[in-house]
Protein backbone atom coordinates (compact mmCIF):
# COMPACT_ATOMS: atom_id res chain seq x y z
CA UNK A 1 0.00 0.00 0.00
CA UNK A 2 2.85 2.52 0.70
CA UNK A 3 4.40 1.47 -2.28
CA UNK A 4 1.06 1.84 -4.58
CA UNK A 5 0.71 5.84 -3.13
CA UNK A 6 4.80 6.37 -3.58
CA UNK A 7 4.36 5.30 -7.11
CA UNK A 8 1.76 7.80 -7.56
CA UNK A 9 3.47 10.96 -6.06
CA UNK A 10 7.21 10.15 -7.60
CA UNK A 11 8.90 8.57 -10.31
CA UNK A 12 9.60 4.96 -9.86
CA UNK A 13 13.44 5.58 -10.87
CA UNK A 14 13.49 7.25 -6.97
CA UNK A 15 10.80 4.78 -5.33
CA UNK A 16 12.23 0.93 -6.53
CA UNK A 17 15.48 1.61 -5.55
CA UNK A 18 14.44 2.48 -1.82
CA UNK A 19 11.59 -0.14 -1.85
CA UNK A 20 14.20 -2.79 -3.25
CA UNK A 21 17.06 -1.67 -0.32
CA UNK A 22 14.72 -1.00 2.51
CA UNK A 23 13.10 -4.76 1.66
CA UNK A 24 16.29 -6.40 1.44
CA UNK A 25 17.89 -4.65 4.59
CA UNK A 26 14.90 -5.61 6.92
CA UNK A 27 15.12 -8.83 5.53
CA UNK A 28 18.75 -9.28 6.35
CA UNK A 29 18.18 -7.29 10.03
CA UNK A 30 15.13 -9.38 11.16
CA UNK A 31 15.73 -12.83 10.09
CA UNK A 32 19.33 -12.03 11.80
CA UNK A 33 17.54 -11.31 15.16
CA UNK A 34 14.38 -14.15 14.74
CA UNK A 35 16.90 -16.91 13.97
CA UNK A 36 19.47 -15.74 16.78
CA UNK A 37 22.20 -15.46 14.15
CA UNK A 38 25.01 -14.03 15.59
CA UNK A 39 27.25 -11.35 13.49
CA UNK A 40 30.27 -12.75 12.32
CA UNK A 41 33.41 -13.39 14.14
CA UNK A 42 35.73 -12.84 10.87
CA UNK A 43 36.61 -9.17 11.30
CA UNK A 44 36.51 -9.21 7.55
CA UNK A 45 32.78 -10.43 6.83
CA UNK A 46 32.08 -8.21 10.06
CA UNK A 47 33.11 -4.89 8.50
CA UNK A 48 31.78 -6.55 5.28
CA UNK A 49 28.02 -6.60 6.50
CA UNK A 50 27.92 -3.72 8.36
CA UNK A 51 29.70 -1.58 5.13
CA UNK A 52 27.17 -3.17 2.77
CA UNK A 53 24.25 -2.04 5.53
CA UNK A 54 25.69 1.25 6.05
CA UNK A 55 26.15 2.16 2.10
CA UNK A 56 22.96 0.87 1.33
CA UNK A 57 21.52 3.38 3.38
CA UNK A 58 24.11 5.99 2.61
CA UNK A 59 22.95 5.73 -1.13
CA UNK A 60 19.35 6.07 -0.16
CA UNK A 61 20.26 9.47 1.82
CA UNK A 62 21.67 10.70 -1.40
CA UNK A 63 18.74 10.44 -3.71
CA UNK A 64 16.93 13.37 -4.54
CA UNK A 65 13.78 14.15 -2.16
CA UNK A 66 12.02 15.52 -4.92
CA UNK A 67 12.00 16.80 -9.28
CA UNK A 68 13.78 19.93 -9.47
CA UNK A 69 11.01 22.52 -10.55
CA UNK A 70 11.68 23.47 -13.96
CA UNK A 71 11.54 27.27 -14.55
CA UNK A 72 8.87 27.03 -17.28
CA UNK A 73 6.95 25.23 -14.98
CA UNK A 74 3.16 27.04 -14.34
CA UNK A 75 1.69 26.82 -11.08
CA UNK A 76 -1.29 24.18 -11.26
CA UNK A 77 -4.61 25.48 -11.35
CA UNK A 78 -6.89 25.24 -8.12
CA UNK A 79 -9.53 22.56 -7.80
CA UNK A 80 -13.03 23.29 -8.29
CA UNK A 81 -14.51 20.39 -7.41
CA UNK A 82 -17.68 21.10 -4.84
CA UNK A 83 -17.96 24.94 -6.27
CA UNK A 84 -21.23 25.64 -7.79
CA UNK A 85 -21.10 26.62 -11.59
CA UNK A 86 -22.33 30.20 -12.50
CA UNK A 87 -26.25 29.78 -13.00
CA UNK A 88 -26.48 27.24 -10.73
CA UNK A 89 -26.89 23.73 -11.55
CA UNK A 90 -27.76 21.68 -14.48
CA UNK A 91 -31.15 20.89 -12.82
CA UNK A 92 -31.88 24.92 -11.93
CA UNK A 93 -30.90 25.81 -15.50
CA UNK A 94 -33.17 23.60 -16.92
CA UNK A 95 -36.44 24.64 -14.85
CA UNK A 96 -35.56 28.34 -15.15
CA UNK A 97 -35.35 27.65 -19.20
CA UNK A 98 -38.83 25.89 -18.91
CA UNK A 99 -40.59 28.69 -16.50
CA UNK A 100 -39.70 31.07 -19.37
Amino acid sequence: MLSQTALQRCRASLIVPVCTTVTCVFAVATGTYAFGEPLPEDPLRLVLRLGGTALAMCVLLTLPRHDPLRPDARPRARRTAGRRRPGGTPYEREKHREAR
